[in-house]
């Protein structure tokens, strides 16, 4: 039987089935971080009831400490139960790859998928502020894969670190098959824009690539300037194109491309 520590060989059989390559980075949820200071403080209060029981039993009758039994028993109860849970509780394994990942908790089957067939990637960042300062990130994030979905969470350790590598290598796949896409002659839709070799389309008609002076955002807007133009040619809303963080570096590698 594998360790818990051990990252288990289907992980390993899945990345090989789905031809991810060579794996790079591996994470899994912690198990060895035990509340230590909460059983302490359980077993303190516990052993305060068990001292009220005695006195009041022999004060005024045990039916008087019923309330000191329950509540010791309840305390012991939990003082076992925090680190016999945590040892328990299924372990969770993401590895990453070159061309993808796979998410395994416990004993269930692994999923695997490769980047460029995640259909949703949605991340969410939770910031924590103790006095004012930003002490850090609660991060977690949602996939989705034709093998399943996947939600990694704050029990990973690093969950940050582990989904700013995700994230990195999903849009620079995004990115990277986009960009192979158009150069073969595709036009690749990004909800209200169209990007081809031709240039950007758009509902009014067509901007070649050297026409184009730079793009950019400015809060929830974005902004194409053309050459020889002080002001916005066009402005488009962030939440009518897909995927614009890929649109973007599209563009941008276009654009200079063509200058």
């Amino acid at each position: 039987m594998a360790s818990r520590k051990e990252a288990p060989g289907t992980l390993a059989q899945a990345a090989v089935s789905h031809g991810l390559g060579m794996p790079r980075y591996v994470f899994r949820t912690g198990i060895d971080a035990i509340a230590w200071w909460g059983v302490f403080m359980l077993l303190l209060v516990g052993a305060f009831c068990v001292m009220m029981t005695m006195i009041i039993q022999g004060e005024s009758g045990l039916a008087y400490a019923s309330p000191f039994i329950g509540l010791g028993a309840l305390c012991f109860l939990g003082a076992f139960a925090i680190p016999l849970a945590k040892v328990l509780a299924p372990v969770e394994w993401c590895q990453v790859y070159e061309y993808g990942f796979v998410y395994q908790r416990g004993a269930r089957p692994p999923v695997a998928g490769c980047w460029d067939e995640i259909t949703l990637f949605n991340r969410f960042d939770i910031k924590i502020v103790r006095n004012g300062m930003t002490m850090g990130y609660n991060s977690s994030v949602t996939i989705d894969v034709p093998a399943g979905r996947v939600e990694l969470t704050k029990h990973f350790p690093a969950a940050k670190q582990l989904i700013d590598l995700l994230q990195d290598d999903y849009y620079k796949a995004r990115v990277h098959l986009a960009l192979v896409a158009v150069q073969d002659g595709e036009t690749k839709a990004f909800g209200a824009w169209q990007v081809s070799m031709d240039g950007l389309a758009h509902a009014n008609g067509l901007i070649p690539w050297t026409e184009i002076k730079k793009i950019d955002v400015l809060g929830p807007t974005v902004e194409v300037y053309l050459r020889g133009e002080l002001r916005p040619a066009m402005k488009v809303p962030l939440d009518d194109l897909h995927e614009p963080t890929v649109l973007l570096t599209v563009l941008d590698r276009l654009s200079r491309a063509a200058r």
